[in-house]
């Protein structure tokens, strides 16, 4: 099986997220965590590292709460 983190590499940025998402996990801080994960959806989506479909999806999920 091949080792998954030598397909992939992050940069200081994203592990500093992944960092903070930690945090908050242990402080059970589920809005922050959410903050986050929205914050790094909209930079990669304004980058176009995301399809439409995948906006779209996004967005109905965020009408239905």
């Amino acid at each position: 099986m091949p080792n998954v983190m030598s397909t992939f590499s992050l940069d200081i940025d994203t592990i500093q997220r992944l960092d903070r998402i930690a945090d908050a996990l242990q402080a059970g801080k589920s809005e922050t965590i959410r903050k986050l994960v929205e914050e790094k959806f909209e930079q990669l989506q304004a980058a176009g590292v995301f399809e439409p479909a995948l906006a779209a999806s996004k967005t109905l999920t965020e009408t239905e709460e």
